[in-house]
């Protein structure tokens, strides 16, 4: 990532700006990562991103479904409760004491780890609620007008067309909602450039995806 995106994306989050992440979205916001690394990350949140253990009989990647262990209040979560929600990932960031303030629900595979994260109005859930079932993704939809009012949302890049219906309905209820895809960062500076303007200095922008036909960022 370009020094200029992440820039403009710790000073939105750190400016308490509405943020979604969702699986590589909660990975990024803590200080470091193991995958293809080490590697920085944004360091917003305090731990390191590390690998399943599958020495303990676990196998890993970790893909399918497990109950949370919810640990504070977050409004995304509130209509959960001990529904199960879908994984799919072979790293996980680990609650300890520094980061403690952040972690809004844990989940267990082998080792407790984080599920999602939450301070003031900035979320990140490492399951994928757009693979979770119809409850769930209604659940995160009605209970927080989902994308309606998030302008940044990061995501996994192969699950992005899963939530298009649901980034559908935000687009329909607020025009302010940026997309960005972790595989565009090879666009270097002039990109990060353009980020950086587009997420600071700008609230209605709208990204046409390259895979979907399209290949530009204009105001809407």
């Amino acid at each position: 990532m370009s020094y200029r995106m992440a820039e403009a994306l710790c000073t939105y989050i750190e400016k308490d700006r509405p943020f979604l992440g969702i699986c590589l979205g909660l990975q990024l916001l803590f200080e470091s990562s193991e995958e293809n690394g080490p590697v920085n990350g944004l360091g917003l949140i305090p731990g390191v991103v590390g690998r399943f253990d599958s020495s303990n009989g676990y196998r890993v990647p970790h893909i399918g479904w497990n109950a949370l262990q919810i640990k504070t209040d977050s409004e995304i979560l509130d209509d959960i409760g001990n529904r199960h929600v879908y994984f799919v990932h072979s790293y996980r960031a680990m609650p300890s004491d520094a980061n403690k303030e952040w972690v809004s629900s844990t989940c267990n595979y082998g080792v407790d780890f984080i599920a999602s994260v939450r301070r003031g109005n900035v979320h990140a859930v490492q399951f994928h609620p757009e693979k979770s079932g119809g409850k769930i993704s209604f659940t995160l939809t009605h209970s927080y007008l989902f994308l309606s009012n998030f302008f940044l949302v990061f995501t996994c890049l192969f699950n992005l067309y899963r939530i298009l219906p649901m980034l559908a309905f935000g687009i329909l209820l607020k025009s302010s909602i940026f997309f960005f895809r972790s595989n565009l960062i090879k666009r270097g500076r002039s990109l990060g450039s353009l980020f950086h303007d587009v997420l600071l200095g700008s609230s209605s922008w709208k990204c046409t995806l390259k895979d979907k036909g399209g290949d530009k960022i204009s105001p809407l």
